[in-house]
């Protein structure tokens, strides 16, 4: 199941002025999350949406728009996700989004060459924690 997989509904109805790409990394055991998302995206009717069942560092970015964010979850540390978006994080206006906690990002290392743009911060249910949306740029 390795490859591009579109929705095909006829309805936009959630951001619809903006193309999204959900990708999934492609390993056998990820093919059920792809099925899910695909099926997800179809009910939803967010034709706009594709879902890319590939590692990241494999897609071609020919056809991505001048400016977007990567948002990245469960992938790893910074450093990690840095190195696996760093190609596309040279173009200017492209930005890498984490949720992360506040302890894990305060004991991470950001990269010579990259910036926190903003934290956005959100509280959960649990007392302990708070989630952090942290966006990073590639310094231009």
């Amino acid at each position: 199941m390795k490859g591009h997989l579109k929705s095909d509904q006829n309805h936009q109805r959630i951001l619809p002025q903006k193309k999204h790409m959900l990708i999934s990394r492609y390993k056998k055991s990820n093919t059920k999350k792809a099925s899910f998302l695909l099926n997800t995206v179809t009910k939803l009717n967010l034709h706009n949406t594709e879902v890319i069942n590939d590692r990241i560092e494999n897609i071609d970015s020919s056809n991505f728009p001048d400016r977007f964010d990567i948002v990245s979850r469960a992938v790893g540390s910074i450093e990690a996700n840095i190195a696996l978006t760093e190609q596309l994080l040279k173009k200017k206006g492209v930005y890498l989004k984490l949720m992360k906690t506040e302890d894990q990002f305060f004991k991470e290392h950001l990269p010579t060459g990259f910036n926190v743009k903003k934290i956005d911060k959100y509280l959960t249910k649990t007392k302990d924690k708070t989630r952090i949306l942290v966006t990073i740029e590639k310094v231009q």
